[in-house]
Order: structure tokens, then C-alpha cells, then sequence
């Protein structure tokens, strides 16, 4: 585990300048770590910084180990929001950089309580064997709290909906991708409140959205959250499992095809996100720039 990768410093600079391919000052290193007490660990990590004019914009920490061949827990922070996208293609590269010069063949991370439950999901990570008897648990009892919640404010969850979430929650005992499919299930907000819908879907919608009641606060409340989109789906895997309040260990297997393809697909994604905030920026810097004077 105590090993520093074999590779130089000029040769590991270079590979993230060509592969990220941004107008940012990159700057990538290898450093030990150390213990709290000041003593070091017999192990290392791959230090990943972006800098615009001297100012960090984004940050990489990832633990490695080369005996094993994985990815151990990192950190990435995005310090400038404006760089939407970014964080993600550079924990993609990083990915890239272990799997395609040392042959590394898992990463593994702590998926927290909130939104990181949820996200490394769709990014192929899925929870190791020891965290799924508790996060069955936790489901189940998420999706009892959801339903009531729906209940109390005068709707109500469909039974086919029911027996599917909880059939796909049982299923985690013996294939624990079945969270990729527990990860995609969506109701129609109509669907759950049909006694106060009218008969015309369209207006339905609209209707309920705009009532002075605490439903609408409530919906509105989740729309304002990402949880409803605008064509009235509610992202009833999103709900459930950010507010299961429970965090777990993930891995994400190299070897593993569909996992890889929600990684590229969620890259993808980011890319277009990136394009955009680069669009804006130059736009932005256009439009700051002084109009030249006329002799």
C-alpha cells in the first residue's frame, strides 16, 4: 500500500493537461499522508489542483493503493460553481489515470447520508455486500415515511407502485444492482393525488401547483428541490433515498459493463454542462471587454 506510483512529476503533470484539456493552470502531485498525531501512514495520495490566475477553482484528493490495485476514499470540492461539469470530468479522469496506466480495477467511497446516496448511483457505484441488510431497512422504512407523508396531505401512493418498490428493495438481498432500478423510480404527482386532480390532466397539474393549500407548499417545496420536474414527475428514489439518513460504503468495479456505461453516460452529461458554463463565461468576457474607439 506504501508504494508512490512510478511515474514522474513532469510525465504526471502532462497527462492531466492533455487529457482535461482546459484553459486552467493544472497542477498534479503525489503526497504521504500522515496520521493525526503527525505521524506519516505507509500510504500515499494523487493531489489534483485547477488554478484560474493563481485562484484554485477545484480540488482533487484521491487516496490509492498500488498493491491492490484500487481507489481508496478521496474528496472533491468545487470552489467555483461557475465551472459547472468540471468536478466530475476530473473525478472521471482521475479514474482514467489509475485504470489506464496501473491497471486499477475498483473504487471505493463512503456515499453520504444526503445527495451522495443518491448520485453515486447513477455513476455506477453500488453499496458492498456488508451495507445492505441496514440500507434494506432503512428503505423500507423511508418509503413507509414517504407514503405517509403523501397520505397527509391527501394523496395517496398506487399498490402496483407499492409492490414494486418494495419487491425491488427485497431484491437487494440476493443483487444488490437492483438499487440501479430502485434509482429510476418515478411517480406522476397526478397519479398520487387523483381524488384533487379534475378531469383534464393538463389543468390537473397546473391546479395543483397553484392552490392555496399546504399540498401545493409542499410541491412546490419539491419542485424548488429538483424532486418534481416540470413535466410533474416526482423522483420518488431521489426522496427515499436522501432521506433514509443513512450513508454507506460503495464500490464502483471497473469489470463491471453496466456500471461503466451510467460512469460514461454521466460524463457525457457533465461535458454538456461544462460547454455550456465555458459558453457563458466567454460571453461574460465579451461582453466586459471595452468597445474599441473609432480614429
Amino acid at each position: 500500500m506504501g508504494e508512490l506510483l512510478p511515474i514522474s512529476v513532469d510525465a504526471l503533470n502532462d497527462w492531466f493537461v492533455q487529457r482535461l484539456n482546459v484553459p486552467l493552470e493544472i497542477v498534479a502531485q503525489q503526497k504521504p499522508l500522515f496520521k493525526v498525531n503527525g505521524d506519516p501512514e505507509d500510504s500515499f495520495a494523487l493531489e489534483v489542483n485547477l488554478y484560474e490566475d493563481e485562484r484554485e477553482v477545484l480540488f482533487r484528493f484521491q487516496r490509492y493503493d498500488l498493491d491492490e490495485k484500487c481507489l481508496r476514499m478521496g474528496d472533491i470540492v468545487l470552489l467555483d460553481k461557475s465551472y459547472a461539469g468540471l468536478g466530475t470530468i476530473l473525478q472521471y479522469e482521475v479514474e482514467n489515470f489509475f485504470i489506464e496506466n496501473f491497471g486499477f480495477t475498483k473504487s471505493f467511497i463512503s456515499a453520504s447520508s444526503k445527495g451522495g446516496s443518491y448520485i453515486w448511483i447513477s455513476y455506477g457505484y453500488l453499496p458492498t455486500d456488508a451495507e445492505i441488510p441496514k440500507l434494506q431497512k432503512a428503505l423500507h422504512e423511508s418509503f413507509k415515511s414517504f407514503s405517509t407523508t403523501i397520505e397527509n396531505y391527501g394523496g395517496q401512493i398506487p399498490d402496483s407502485f407499492k409492490d414494486k418498490t418494495k419487491s425491488l428493495i427485497e431484491k437487494l438481498a440476493e443483487d444488490k444492482s437492483a438499487l440501479r432500478d430502485i434509482a429510476k423510480l418515478q411517480l406522476a404527482v397526478t397519479d398520487m393525488f387523483v381524488s384533487a386532480c379534475p378531469a383534464d390532466p393538463a389543468c390537473s397539474l397546473k391546479d395543483l401547483f397553484d392552490e392555496k393549500s399546504r399540498r401545493a407548499a409542499f410541491l412546490n417545496r419539491m419542485k424548488s428541490e429538483g424532486i418534481i420536474d416540470k413535466s410533474g414527475l416526482f423522483n420518488v428514489a431521489r426522496r427515499i433515498l436522501t432521506t433514509c439518513g443513512l450513508g454507506y460504503g460503495a464500490v464502483l468495479d471497473f469489470s463491471d459493463t453496466e456500471a461503466m456505461a451510467l460512469r460514461a453516460e454521466t460524463v457525457a452529461r457533465a461535458r454538456i454542462r461544462f460547454a455550456e458554463s465555458m459558453r457563458l463565461k466567454t460571453e461574460s468576457l465579451m461582453e466586459a471587454a471595452p468597445c474599441p474607439v473609432s480614429p
